[in-house]
């Protein structure tokens, strides 16, 4: 499954603000499902066990990026994946050429039974990760290309051949499926989840090759990438990932994936000892409650947008130092997506990532 992420790596060169990059030390594996928007069964039992993998990989019982990847013969661009739809296909363990069909990593698991693909999932992430890459964003002002510095950091001595991919998918993309919803196909549309976005005709499916094939524990490798917004994708429900690649006798496997970014350009994580305990429910719609893992006097809680922008002042002023937990509203016009939210308090300052839907 691996071969059909295919987003771009270009520009070979570091980013002043590399060393904010956080790489997390946790295993994580890809999940993807071929489908097409005109394909009968991919909007009936296929579609249905990829909701139960999204929401798997949402609430952590999964250590997953899951993955909706449209072939180039869909109907709607919508959904449409460019470049070619078999572009991954020789990397695959076991070639598959019908839709719709699973893959973790780069081996086809029967779609018949959900749980063989949880299954699969936590026998690919049950070991120790031996590297991740972690990455930090920024969008620019007109919100049509994002710059990417992503630090390669390996937590194990490893050795052979490695590449590093940066890619995006796309949540909530409103577009027909056959065999979905009540109308007649394509009268009506649905919500697709996770659609795979290929901004970049012709780039290498898994990226940027690091130098070397000896990597001592502790090594870490910067870059730095420039990713077009796809024209027909809303920034807002964009989710940014790499996935660290390894060669494998000629198949490329995922070695990690990760989905969770560093913080926003001039925005530090935990300064001082972590207030907030959890925000409740994320992702959430209207309402969120902070819960607090210790007493404080006061704080303020913003909400601050990809490009490291304040959009909101959530809460400013004196806390009960009784109090368990701040409830929050989502302010009016805030669009859904995926947002910081840094609480300021007089025992320090945490940053927390929270989606809204």
């Amino acid at each position: 499954m691996k071969g059909i992420l295919l987003i771009l790596l270009t520009s070979a060169s570091l980013a002043a603000n590399a060393q904010n990059v956080l790489v997390p030390n946790t295993h994580k594996t890809v999940v993807m499902k071929f489908t097409a928007d005109w394909c009968s069964p991919c909007g009936t039992q296929a579609w249905d066990d990829f909701e139960t993998l999204v929401g798997d990989s949402k609430n952590q019982s999964i250590n997953a990026i899951c993955i909706a990847v449209h072939n180039e013969n869909s109907d709607f661009d919508a959904v449409k994946l460019d470049p070619s739809y078999t572009a991954y296909r020789p990397n695959l363990v076991n070639d598959q050429s019908g839709i719709p069909y699973f893959a973790v990593s780069n081996t086809i698991i029967d779609p018949s039974d959900v749980s063989k693909i949880e299954a699969a999932v936590a026998t690919e992430t049950a070991t120790p990760a031996d590297v991740n890459t972690g990455f930090l964003a920024t969008w620019n002002s007109a919100g049509d290309e994002v710059t990417v510095n992503t630090k390669t950091t390996f937590f194990n001595t490893a050795s052979g051949t490695y590449a590093v991919g940066v890619y995006m998918y796309e949540d909530n993309v409103f577009s027909p499926q056959q065999s979905r919803g009540t109308g007649i196909y394509p009268s009506e549309s649905v919500y697709h989840h996770n659609v795979l976005r290929s901004p970049v005709s012709g780039s290498s499916v898994f990226g940027t090759p690091l130098t070397g094939s000896n990597f001592q524990t502790g090594t870490s490798i910067d870059n730095t990438v420039i990713i077009p917004k796809p024209v027909t994708s809303n920034q807002a429900n964009i989710t940014l990932y790499t996935i660290t690649w390894k060669d494998n006798n000629g198949k490329w496997e995922v070695a990690n994936a990760n989905d969770a970014a560093s913080f926003p350009a001039g925005i530090n994580n935990a300064v001082g000892t972590d207030v907030v305990s959890g925000i409740y429910p994320n992702p959430a719609t209207d309402k969120l409650v902070v819960a607090l893992g210790q007493s404080i006097d006061r704080c303020t809680i913003n909400l601050v947008d990809a490009m490291g922008k304040n959009v909101a002042e959530l809460y400013n002023g004196q806390v009960n130092k009784h109090a368990i937990a701040l409830q929050l509203q989502r302010p009016a016009g805030i669009p859904n997506g995926v947002y910081f939210m840094t609480i300021n308090s007089n025992k320090g300052t945490q940053v927390m990532k929270v989606e809204l839907r």
